[in-house]
Order: structure tokens, then C-alpha cells, then sequence
């Protein structure tokens, strides 16, 4: 991906230069007419366009597959389709019907040799690409449309596209997109494009407040909401005109003005149609009056703007496809609940700040696991992609003539034909499966921290972690209070330290992690530790951001490490610590071990080891599936025949994917029994498998405990796969581990569990022992196994 980023960077570079690869030169063509006269369908006129071959071959392949009807091949359609379906679709924020859409309106334009379409569609499919966050593929598409405005000469079309540019590149090439910027405002200014020249200028203010030249910034946006006054009221022009009041109102709040920031926020209010008012952008608008109102000291406004702007996020939630896309608006909204929470506590209201908090960390997961009919989906789901693959297999045995190739018309036709029928059925399960995702769980409630609290043992101590955007604390809660501590942290220094500490946990051969572990302690840790009872011997808590990719035990006060004093207990919400005696769980007694997976090349011995220690000290209570036995078929056939509760050790090679958490794996033995080739057992594999009776598992699988973090509030990866399995506990490792001693720590911890030590204090217990190791005291052998509870 870095080498892709670095190719569109030089291209950019290139075409600043003046040239877009190395097209020929055109003769430019008279600038078209935006909106062409009615025309009837025309046959192919596509070699009209002035655009050489390799041009015209990437334009095609963005509509490539797309069908027009007979009737429809014509301007007047690309045109109603351009304003009346897909331009409603972009303010929707519905960005992946409107890609397709586009991809219509580009097949029109490029058919009938219209280059000002051509470009106002690449344009079109940029912008949507960008905002569902496909970036690069935005980024490439947009250029191809400044190279059409530059075939065109139009310059105002060459604005639009820079603005675009600079917009897609302001996180990851911040001084190119500030060029591209400057290009923009060039183009755009004193143009027939008011809008684009309205929509560059908040861009060019965020440049100016960049540089610290706050007075031009504001300024700058006084002179764009000046403009953006004299707008229309097409869906685009209103999506401007609020885009451009949010960000003023925003400077304005920071410059003291408050009455004016409201002034303004007020009016973009009044210009929301009844229909307008259930969008991403009336939430933004309601959340801003309501920091307008906080920073007046207008409690009562300001709560009455907050509980709206929440509860539209809230209904624009319940109407997200799914939970992908749910999670991304969670994170995308992350501030407003953070300041939601921030208010909450200046209002002195603790429990339902904490309330809030916790009801917004796990989420999804929290969703998931309320709607039971959710789990029966995904079974028949895994059961039809079972039926697929059976189907293909057949096909394949039985062609007329083995020594017919594959790729033979016949057989090829009775391929295509069974992958189109495949794929329908797919699509209306996918259909069912949206219509499951949409329950949304109730949120936990400031009764629910109360009794929580209440039920606290006096050895147990809850910490949940608060880390915003422009604050951070943390809520420390024992039999006795519960109380919030303000963290007097910068959030910057912070990130560094949590990131110079995963690096330096994950190298054995030097003590780099005690600087950034005794920092965290001082600045993070310490000030919550220190409203906890003295008796308090276990620490429940709720990590939050960052917090999720270390583990808290090796945080050290001087030389001594947290996990010395106390069994450490992770939660993803405080919605899985109410019921607080699973936190002390007694263990199961009968237990699965699968390890040494038979892959060719992979082989595990010291997992093999374990599964034969687990074997001695479970006896006939345990089973033990080694090398080839080791599948996927046959651990849920084990699991399938126990009734009592029961633990799962699994020993094999993980790999975890950041871009796609739920494609995570874990190596396992082939159902088939061909050892040259393992089986990937995917966490969406392992959501299919009942494990109901499962109170824990122990994974020796290098990274399965990550989770995905672009959404670092949530859980999305192998950890929320067995949770919605139904496991009750994990312990999971953050990294690469080492074979043999992560082979000797789960020894460790399970001699401890098979004597009925609860596995919190059987996990302090292997740390300690390891601790006061010779061999393996480094933390890169110990702290990397964290136990994570979701018990319901």
C-alpha cells in the first residue's frame, strides 16, 4: 500500500509539473454547455472525444459491466441521474449507491462524446470513493478528471478538480494538498463556480490556522459564509452552505464569539427541510449549538442540543447497512460523544457520564450478542457457503472428459451459469443478514453503574478509561464511590508513549519499555490507582483509543510492574462487568486442546508439548487434537459433544489483518487431510461455531488479541468472533510471540487453572512466575497475553 501511496504522490508531483503521464497535446475544445440540450439516443460517439487511447481505456474501465437501457442512452438521462439521484445520494451519505450512479452517468457521458460529462462523473465517483474512505482509488479517479479539465482548458473545471485533490490529500500529503489548494482558489475565484470557490476557502482557513494565523482564517471563512449566502437551495448548495456555517461557527467558538457562532448556527438550522433533518449534516449542526450553548453557560440549551444531536446519530445509526457501517459512524461521531460525556461531567453528573461512555465502547459487539436471531443468520450463512463449495467440487468431478481443460466453453458455461446463481443467493442472504444487524441494543443506564458499584466486591476495583479528542480521564469506581479523575496529560505525548511501548515490548534483547512504562504509570494510571481501597487485589477495567493495543500489567511504578500487585481483568465495555462475579469465575474442568496443527513447513513442537501437559493434567477430561487432527471440523465436532462447561487451548500460527480485522485467521490442519496445505480458520468462520459452553479460551496464536484500530472504541477482529461465538473469556496475545516460551507460559497457566485458580489470578500467577525468570523476565515473553471478558 506505502509503494501505491508513493506512485500517486510522484503522479501528483508530475501533473503540478504540468503533465499527467505523457499525453499527447489536444487541441482544446470549446467548453460544453453544463447542462446540454435534450437529445435522443445516439449510437457511440465516444472516438469524438479528443483523448488518447490509454486515457480513453482507463475511463472505461470505470463503468466496465455497466448496462444502459435502449431508451436511456442519452445527455437528458446522465443529467437527471447527475442532480436527481445521485447528488440527493452523496447528501444522503448514501456514497456507494451514488458511486454506482455515476458510474451510469459516465458510461452516458463517454458514449455519447461528451467531455464535460466525462469529467463531472470521474469527479463524481472520486468524491464518492473518498468518502467512503477508498482514498487512493479517489485520489486516482480525480486525476483522471483534471486531466480532462486540462483536454477541456477550462480552468474553472481544473479548480474544481484541485480542490478535490487537495481535500483527498490534506492527511496524507498535507504541503501537496496546500499547493493543489492555492491552485484551486486561483482557478475558482471570480468564476461562474461560486460554490467550489465557496467550498475552498474553509480549506484554505484550516491552511492559515495550520501557520497560526488565526485572524486570516477567520476572516477567510467570514468571506465564504458571506458568499454562501447567496447560494441556492439544490442539495449540493445546502450541503455548502452548512459545511462552510459549521466551520466558521467552529472558529468562532475558539475566538471567544460565542452569540455569533450560535447566530450562525441557527440559520444554517432554519434552512432543514423536514426530510434533510434525519442527515449526518443536521446532527453536525445540532451538536455545534450545542458547544455554542456549553461555552455560554447555557446548561439547559446546551443538554437539550445534546440529547438531540445524539439521538439523530442515534436514528442515522438504526438506518446504517450494517455493522461495518455502523461502526464507522460511531467513529466517526467519536466526538460528539466525547463531549457529550465532558458536559455530563461538568453538569457533575458522573454515573450517567460513564453511563454514556461505556454504552458507545464494544458497540456492534454489544449489539450483536442482544439479538439472538443474528447468530442463527450467520450458521445458515457458513451453511450455504459450504453448499457453494460442494457445488463447484462436483462440477469439477463430474465434466463429461477429464482430460478436457477446465477452460473449456462447456464446462466454462456451466461455471458462469452456477456463479450467477451462487451470487444471487449470496445477495439475498446478505440482504437478510442487513435486516438482522439493524436491533440496536439498549444502552447501559446510570441504575446499571449504580448497581454495579453496589455488588463490587472490596478487593475489586473498576477503572474506565476516557481518552477524547480534546480531554482524556479516567472513572475509578470501588464499593465505597465512584469518582472521575481529569488526566492533566497532552493527548500528542501521550500517543507516543503508548506507541514507543508496544515497539519496545515487542523486542526481547533491550529494557526500552521501562521510560514510556513508567511514564504511562505517573501520567495515566497512578491518579485513578490512588482513589482505590488499599484491599483491592484485582482491577477490572474498560480501555479506551490506544489503551487497547498494550497491556496495562506492564505500566511500572519505579521497577515494579502493575501485574505484581494486582490480577489485571479487561473488559471491551463496562456492560460485561455487571454481573461482577464472572470476573472471579471458577474455572471448567474439562478442557480441548488443539495444537501442532500437520501444514507442511509449520510445524509447532512445542504447542504439541503443551497439548500433551493440558492431557496430563485434565486426564480423560481433557482432549487432546494434535497435528493432523487439529481442524476446524473437529473442534466443533469435540465442542458439539460436551454439555458442561468447558476451556479451549489452542496452539497454531495467527495472522491478523489491520485493514480487515474480520479476515483474521488462524492456521489450522485441513479438513481433507492434505498436509501440504493448512486451513484457514477466519474469525468470521469462528462466529459460526457453538461454543456456548465455552468459559474460556487460551489462544498461542501470534496477534489474535489485536482488534481493528481505525476503531479503536469497538472490537472487530478474533476476540469479538469467539465472544459472539459464545466464549466468556480470552486470553489472547498483542503480538508475535515465541514459540517455546509462549508454549512454557501456558503451562504455566494452566497448572494453575486445573487447580481451580480463577483464570485472572492463574494469568498473574504464569506472569509472575515468568517475572522472576532468568529466561524469559522480559516483558515481550509475559505481558503480551491479556485476558478479555465479555461473560453476560
Amino acid at each position: 500500500m506505502k509503494s501505491r501511496t508513493r506512485l500517486l504522490t510522484l503522479l501528483l508531483l508530475l501533473a503540478m509539473a504540468g503533465g499527467y503521464y505523457a499525453y499527447p497535446p489536444s487541441d482544446p475544445e470549446p467548453t460544453p454547455s453544463p447542462t446540454p440540450a435534450p437529445v435522443a439516443s445516439n449510437p457511440d460517439k465516444s472516438g469524438t472525444l479528443p483523448l488518447d487511447a490509454e486515457t480513453k481505456a482507463q475511463i472505461r474501465n470505470y463503468f466496465a459491466g455497466v448496462t444502459i437501457e435502449p431508451g436511456k442512452n442519452n445527455l437528458n438521462e446522465a443529467i437527471h441521474l447527475d442532480h436527481s439521484v445521485g447528488r440527493p445520494q452523496m447528501t444522503e451519505g448514501r456514497y456507494r449507491e451514488a458511486y454506482k450512479t455515476y458510474q451510469k452517468v459516465l458510461a452516458i457521458s463517454y458514449q455519447q462524446g461528451n467531455l464535460m460529462g466525462v469529467g463531472i462523473a470521474l469527479l463524481m465517483l472520486g468524491d464518492s470513493a473518498h468518502r467512503a474512505n477508498q482514498v487512493e482509488d479517489a485520489i486516482s479517479t480525480t486525476m483522471l478528471a483534471y486531466h480532462v479539465a486540462q483536454v477541456m482548458n477550462v480552468t474553472e473545471e481544473m479548480g474544481v478538480a484541485e480542490l478535490a485533490l487537495a481535500r483527498m490529500l490534506k492527511d496524507l500529503e498535507p504541503g501537496l494538498s496546500v499547493a493543489w489548494l492555492l491552485r484551486a482558489k486561483d482557478h475558482l475565484k471570480g468564476s461562474r463556480y461560486v460554490e467550489d470557490y465557496v467550498r475552498v476557502l474553509p480549506s484554505f482557513a484550516d491552511h492559515l490556522r495550520r501557520q497560526q494565523e488565526n485572524q486570516r482564517a477567520l476572516a477567510t471563512l467570514s468571506e465564504a459564509w458571506k458568499l454562501a449566502q447567496s447560494l441556492g437551495n439544490a442539495p449540493t448548495q445546502k450541503w455548502t452552505k452548512w459545511e462552510v456555517a459549521l466551520d466558521y461557527a467552529k472558529d468562532l467558538d475558539m475566538a471567544g464569539q460565542h452569540e455569533q457562532a450560535m447566530a450562525v448556527m441557527e440559520g444554517a438550522q432554519s434552512s432543514f427541510t423536514q426530510e434533510e433533518k434525519r442527515s449526518e449534516s443536521y446532527t453536525s449542526v445540532l451538536y455545534r449549538l450545542a458547544r455554542s450553548n456549553g461555552y455560554m453557560r447555557k446548561t439547559e440549551d446546551a443538554s437539550r442540543y445534546y440529547l438531540a444531536s445524539y439521538a439523530n446519530y442515534e436514528r442515522n445509526r438504526a438506518d446504517a447497512p450494517g455493522e461495518a457501517a455502523r461502526a464507522q459512524l460511531d467513529q466517526n461521531y467519536k466526538g460528539l460523544v466525547d463531549a457529550f460525556v465532558q458536559f455530563q461531567l461538568e453538569s457533575k453528573d458522573v454515573g450517567g457520564a460513564l453511563a454514556l461512555l461505556e454504552s458507545n465502547k464494544a458497540r456492534t459487539l454489544n449489539e450483536i450478542l442482544d439479538d439472538p436471531s443474528y447468530k442463527d443468520t450467520q450458521e445458515q450463512w457458513k451453511a450455504m457457503e459450504r453448499k457453494h463449495a460442494a457445488e463447484l467440487t462436483t462440477l469439477a468431478e463430474t465434466s463429461d472428459d477429464p482430460l478436457v481443460p477446465a477452460s473449456s466453453r462447456s464446462v466454462l458455461l456451466k461455471f458462469l451459469s452456477l456463479q450467477e446463481r451462487q451470487d444471487q443467493e449470496r445477495k439475498q442472504w446478505q440482504a437478510l443478514l442487513r435486516l438482522q444487524e439493524t436491533t440496536v441494543a439498549k444502552s447501559l443506564s446510570p441504575q446499571h453503574v449504580e448497581t454495579l458499584r453496589r455488588q463490587l466486591p472490596s478487593d475489586v476495583g473498576v477503572m474506565s478509561f476516557f481518552i477524547g479528542y480534546e480531554q482524556a480521564g479516567v472513572f475509578v469506581m470501588s464499593r465505597q464511590a465512584l469518582r472521575y479523575v481529569p488526566l492533566t496529560v497532552d493527548l500528542k505525548e501521550y500517543q507516543r508513549a503508548i506507541q514507543q511501548l508496544r515497539v519496545a515490548l515487542t523486542n526481547p534483547h533491550n529494557d526500552f519499555y521501562r521510560e514510556p512504562a513508567q511514564w504511562l504509570y505517573r501520567s495515566v494510571l497512578e491518579p485513578g490507582l490512588k482513589l482505590l481501597p488499599k484491599d483491592v487485589k484485582t482491577l477490572v477495567y474498560s480501555p479506551d483509543g490506544l489503551l487497547s493495543v498494550v497491556p496495562l500489567e506492564v505500566f511500572m511504578d519505579g521497577d515494579r510492574f502493575l501485574g505484581e500487585r494486582l490480577a489485571i481483568y479487561r473488559v471491551p465495555s463496562l456492560r460485561y462487568a455487571t454481573a461482577i462475579q464472572d470476573v472471579k469465575a471458577p474455572p471448567a474442568t474439562w478442557g480441548i486442546a488443539c495444537v501442532d496443527p500437520d501444514i507442511a513447513g509449520s510445524r509447532l513442537p512445542f504447542q504439541q508439548e503443551t497439548g500433551e501437559v493440558i492431557k496430563t493434567l485434565y486426564g480423560k477430561q481433557a482432549v487432546s487434537l494434535t497435528g493432523k487432527d487439529c481442524t476446524e471440523q473437529k473442534l466443533a465436532s469435540a465442542l458439539h459433544d460436551r454439555q458442561q462447561r468447558v476451556f479451549v487451548h489452542i496452539g497454531a500460527h495467527g495472522v491478523f489483518y489491520p485493514s480487515n480485522a474480520m479476515d483474521s485467521m488462524i492456521w489450522l490442519a485441513s479438513d481433507n487431510g492434505q498436509q501440504s496445505q493448512g486451513q484457514a480458520w477466519t474469525a468470521k468462520a469462528m462466529a459460526t461455531v457453538d461454543m456456548t459452553p465455552v468459559d474460556l479460551v487460551t489462544l498461542s496464536s501470534c496477534e489474535t488479541g489485536l482488534t481493528d484500530p481505525k476503531l479503536q472504541r469497538d472490537v472487530f477482529g478474533i476476540v469479538r468472533a469467539l465472544f459472539f461465538s459464545g466464549a466468556k473469556r480470552v486470553v489472547a496475545p498483542l503480538w508475535a510471540v515465541h514459540d517455546q516460551g509462549t508454549a512454557e507460559f501456558m503451562r504455566e497457566f494452566h497448572a494453575a487453572y486445573a487447580r481451580k485458580v480463577p483464570a485472572v489470578f492463574a494469568l498473574q500467577q504464569a506472569q509472575r512466575t515468568f517475572m522472576a525468570s532468568k529466561k524469559y523476565r522480559h516483558p515481550f515473553y509475559w505481558s503480551a497475553f491479556v485476558l478479555t471478558g465479555a461473560a453476560r
